[in-house]
């Protein structure tokens, strides 16, 4: 009798401890950032079942109270609670439910936009492209006048997995070149108005606009638009006489189609 009284408090204390993450509540006026820095401080004293609490948490309810963090919510949180599932299998198992209830609403048209933006990025940092683009040719199927939106969020899984049939579909070529252009040069002008300082705003502006011009004439290529893309590379080599630039479009006209950035 005792042995089976032993057996029976030992079940009852794994139980209660694996409970832990359940009862906890966030208490009232709860700073998101504060919570998400007590997930990783828990994560680290592996409290794992507090930490997943605390990250469904952040992830479900951090917009209503601090929306300026939404760009940690979807990066350095995401990726912290990936590390956690690798050491507490259920917080992976949680990750892909959040993502597979998201992948439902935006297949039946419900806020696409923050919906599959969520899913684009848990599906990033999961490693699951293919995901994001079935989702996608989902929402292209059923609301077409929707998949604009989603394929800002798309893009980097669609040229990850090589669908650039797909993507070609929105490219207009030159014109889209002739877009990134304007801005690169509005950037580049404010930027001399200004004055020099430690780093100019078009710094970024111009790897952006190298990047998608690169990007644009190796999809062009691989899709059989190759006039366009030759014509467009000679655009741009007369814009920026730069050796590394020049060779990276002779890349580009090959159909290497650089990694997505950023």
């Amino acid at each position: 009798m005792p042995y089976r009284l032993s057996l029976y408090v030992v079940f009852a204390l794994l139980l209660s401890l694996s409970c832990v993450g359940d009862d906890w509540i966030p208490p009232k006026n709860s700073k998101p950032s504060e919570i998400l820095k007590e997930a990783r401080a828990d994560t680290k004293a592996k409290r794992y079942s507090e930490a997943l609490a605390k990250h469904v948490w952040f992830h479900e309810n951090a917009l209503k109270y601090e929306p300026a963090v939404n760009a940690v919510r979807l990066s350095s949180a995401l990726s912290d609670w990936v590390k956690l599932g690798k050491v507490y299998p259920p917080a992976l198992e949680k990750l892909i439910a959040i993502r597979d209830q998201i992948e439902k609403r935006a297949k039946d048209g419900e806020d696409i936009g923050r919906a599959f933006e969520d899913l684009a990025n848990i599906n990033e940092y999961l490693g699951d492209y293919t995901n994001t683009v079935e989702c996608f040719m989902s929402i292209e199927k059923n609301y077409p006048d929707s998949a604009p939106l989603a394929l800002l969020f798309a893009k980097k899984a669609i040229l990850k997995t090589k669908e650039y049939q797909i993507y070609a579909k929105y490219i207009t070529g030159t014109t889209d070149f002739l877009a990134f252009k304007e801005t690169y040069e509005l950037s580049k002008s404010t930027s001399s108005q200004r004055g020099k300082t430690k780093k100019h705003p078009s710094e970024d502006v111009e790897k952006t606009f190298r990047h998608e011009t690169v990007t644009l004439v190796a999809v062009l290529v691989n899709v059989g638009r190759k006039q366009e893309a030759n014509e467009i590379a000679e655009l741009a080599r007369a814009m920026i006489d730069d050796k590394k630039f020049h060779m990276t479009l002779d890349a580009a006209l090959k159909g290497i189609v650089p990694d997505p950035w950023p």
